[in-house]
């Protein structure tokens, strides 16, 4: 499989114009006084794959292209900001900037910015032929163009997330995270690494139940003696208890989830630092001797 990315190349002649103005000017007017030839392109991705659309009202000319399921959006556009950067990475984008090049060593060659669904006609055309070719079937083999790295990190990102979420799903142990944890969570993670190393400890110990209460440590061989809530006095002092049973901290639940009960799916649609305020001054994770 191809791929887009080439050894950096400078550029720094260039022979065609790019112009970007203001949204609130550029009107239909605008580029239908435009002189010479005026050409609209865009690009579309969607599930079904990525298009670009060509339209030359002038020319009378539309074109859908089908790129497949492996093209980027930048690809299919070619984004303006980069065709005025200096240093090139992207073989597509060098042979866009060579064919520019070409054109405008006997042509004025001039690239507009059309702000998206503004009600200029020839822009809306493109935008609809791009959105027709992402749903066309690409023929040929794939990919269509050089695969970019993004598209490559993407890709792996993806692979690795769903095999990360088929093992949390196959696994038979672990019983009280996966009530608590439904699936890997990238929001999770985020909210969960913006925390002090403290308040992560515990919170992980609450959803993993790997923590100081006592039915862990009756199962690790660390003690043997009352295994009853020391909050409620009630049920085995398990971190499924503290969360979901423990009497004594009702008022907390109130206080922090607006009601006196919470389930595991309920705990797991809000944030997760809501633990530790439930059990904070509690004393409940401390050490048992």
């Amino acid at each position: 499989m191809g791929t887009d990315y080439m050894t950096p190349k400078y550029m720094f002649n260039r022979d065609f114009e790019i112009s970007i103005g203001d949204r609130g000017h550029l009107t239909e007017d605008h580029y239908s006084t435009l002189p010479g030839i005026t050409w609209y392109t865009d690009g579309s991705k969607t599930e079904q794959g990525t298009g670009a659309g060509i339209y030359s009202g002038m020319r009378k000319i539309e074109l859908s292209l089908p790129l497949g399921r492996y093209t980027s959006v930048f690809q299919a556009e070619i984004v303006r900001r980069h065709l005025r950067d200096h240093k090139v990475t992207s073989r597509l984008l060098w042979e866009c900037w060579e064919e520019l090049s070409d054109l405008a060593r006997h042509n004025r060659v001039v690239l507009l910015w059309v702000p998206g669904h503004s009600g200029i006609k020839g822009n809306e055309k493109a935008d609809e032929l791009a959105r027709k070719g992402s749903s066309a079937s690409y023929i040929g083999p794939e990919p269509a163009v050089g695969v970019s790295k993004t598209m490559v990190r993407s890709q792996v990102k993806e692979w690795v997330n769903a095999q990360h979420k088929e093992y949390w799903n196959n696994i038979t142990r672990h019983q009280h995270g996966k009530i608590f944890i439904r699936e890997p969570s990238a929001k999770l993670t985020r909210e969960l690494l913006t925390l002090s190393r403290i308040k992560l400890r515990i919170i992980t110990g609450l959803l993993t139940g790997h923590c100081a209460l006592k039915a862990h440590l009756i199962r690790m061989g660390l003690y043997n003696w009352d295994p009853n809530c020391r909050l409620c006095g009630r049920g085995a002092e398990s971190a499924y208890h503290i969360l979901c049973e423990c009497e004594a901290l009702d008022q907390r639940r109130q206080t922090v989830y607006g009601r006196p009960s919470m389930s595991p799916a309920e705990y797991s649609a809000h944030p997760a630092a809501g633990l530790y305020r439930l059990v904070q001054g509690s004393r409940v994770l401390e050490w048992v001797l």
